[in-house]
């Protein structure tokens, strides 16, 4: 009896270990200040656009009344485990002074890599009443390192004296570390757990029969 008592011991701790190794860890890296809690930080502005803050929503504008331009609103984090990155995000726009269809696109990259190219839904004449009707959600693997998410916007000019904006909100980007599926290694321990304690299990019945 003593040894099924040892062998049932021995299984439990093999799978006990198993389970234990193939857990996922927890979800905590990624972007922060997403919803532009009273500052842009740590949000980056770059090239010939213009941002500010509209209530909780982050307001892109152009530093052109004509012409082309194109500009950035960017932010870079570290996660240290590979897996998989959520993101998503909700924008609209709209033109001051004149509804003419500007074209205005938004682009979303992450590490160079293109994950959205888009015309935001047109809300209106004014940011304070412009809905935000444009959501985009997508999923991507990620390395462990440093990552830079960054949306990129671009006006097409065709006249003069236009004032388009988008406005961006709701932006969130998560790691989910993929711990979850196990390696080769863990399933082997767990098989090797699982097979153990069956046989202590039939061992166990021969036994008392």
């Amino acid at each position: 009896m003593r040894k099924f008592s040892k062998a049932s011991a021995a299984a439990a701790v093999l799978t006990g270990a198993a389970l234990l190794v193939a857990q996922p860890a927890a979800a905590a890296e990624g972007l922060v200040n997403g919803g532009f809690d009273a500052t842009l930080d740590p949000w980056t502005v770059s090239g010939g656009i213009g941002a500010t803050l509209l209530g909780d929503k982050a307001l892109i504008g152009f530093n052109t009344s004509f012409g082309d331009a194109t500009g950035t609103l960017s932010q870079t984090f570290t996660t240290t485990a590979a897996g998989v990155f959520d993101f998503a995000f909700d924008a609209g726009r709209g033109e001051q002074f004149c509804n003419c269809g500007e074209a205005v696109t938004l682009a979303l990259f992450l590490d160079g890599m293109q994950l959205a190219d888009l015309v935001p839904a047109y809300g209106g004449f004014t940011p304070f009443s412009t809905p935000l009707a444009t959501h985009i959600s997508g999923s991507v693997n990620l390395a462990a390192g440093d990552h830079t998410f960054s949306f990129t916007f671009t006006r097409f000019a065709t006249s003069f004296g236009r004032a388009p904006y988008i406005l961006v909100d709701s932006v969130s980007g998560v790691l989910t570390p993929g711990a979850g599926v196990p390696e080769p290694a863990t399933w082997a321990l767990m098989i090797g757990g699982f097979g153990l304690a069956g046989a202590t299990l039939r061992r166990r019945r021969r036994a008392l029969a």
